[in-house]
Parts: structure tokens; sequence; C-alpha cells
């Protein structure tokens, strides 16, 4: 009897901390690592087929170029954290912001951003049958900001918007 007792007392610690660490060396964000991410991503979200789905203006890789530092913004209208990024006008003279809308729902989208003034392109792709998108299978969280240079090189990852107003004081 006595020996089922030490092993109930010691087992559950053990399993757990087995599959704490098996867990973090199959998935490396659990381990606080984080995942070498660039421009091959960054890159995807740009193309002749994506545009502004305020005014249709395209953009493409190079438009990364005109700033130093530019900020992605994944986004979507039913997101309350989301929608108070939106309550903080940064400069985009001074830096690229362009928005990605993650949602099938872009007539909210789009009062949303005429409601609010919001002046940052809310990128999407036009596909040739109408339907606009963005595939960007890596956002597991919104909001996510993504800071990266002319060339599209990540340098900094932020999810929610908690400590953001020191992201944006390292973008200026």
């Amino acid at each position: 009897m006595k020996g089922k007792t030490v092993i109930s007392i010691i087992l559950p610690p053990v399993v757990f901390t087995l599959g704490y660490f098996f867990g973090a060396w199959l998935h490396p964000k659990f381990a606080s690592h984080n995942t070498p991410k660039g421009a091959p991503i960054v890159s995807t979200l740009f193309g002749n087929d994506v545009c502004d789905m305020n005014n249709g203006t395209p953009f493409g890789f190079d438009t990364l170029a005109a700033h130093e530092k530019n900020l992605l913004v994944f986004w979507s209208p039913s997101c309350k954290f989301c929608r108070q990024f939106f309550q903080n006008r940064m400069n985009q003279e001074m830096m690229g912001i362009f928005c990605f809308p993650l949602t099938d729902d872009y007539e909210y989208v789009d009062f949303f951003v005429k409601q609010h003034e919001i002046k940052y392109p809310q990128l999407v792709k036009q596909t040739t049958d109408g339907i606009r998108s963005i595939d960007a299978p890596f956002v597991e969280s919104i909001p996510l900001f993504l800071v990266v240079d002319a060339y599209g090189k990540i340098l900094r990852e932020h999810v929610g918007i908690d400590h953001l107003d020191e992201l944006i004081s390292t973008l200026y």
C-alpha cells in the first residue's frame, strides 16, 4: 500500500515535467524562443494582387523600401483590443503603417475604417472573382504587430496591446 502512495505522489509531477519539456521541444513558443521569421513571410503579404480596400491602390513588396521601419498590423473589427490600437494616432509620414484585416466581413471593416477616419491602408488580396482575403497562416493571435525594415526583415513581433506604447516609441 505504501508503494502505491509514493507512486501516486511522485508520478504526477514527473509526468507534468516531462510533458512540459517535451511540449516545449515540439513548440518553441512554449519555451520562449523566437521562431526565425523574415522576408519570405512578409513578401507573401505584398504582391500585384494586394491593394488598399478603400481606394484600390496596389501595394508591392517595394512599398516597404519607402521607410526605414514599417509597422504591419493584423487585426479584426470583432476584436476589442484591435480596435483600441486605432485610437492611437501615429505619424504615418515617419514610418510605413500597413493594416491587414483578418476577417470575411469586409463591409464592416470598410464601415469601421470610415467611421473612425482611419488613414492607414487596409490591405487585402483582390482575386479574379472579387473575393477579398489575406493569407496569413502564421498569425496565431490578434492584434499582431510586426516591425519590419525596408527589406522585409522582421525586427520585432508584438502580440496584444499591453506595452504597445513602448513598441511604438521604439519606432520613431
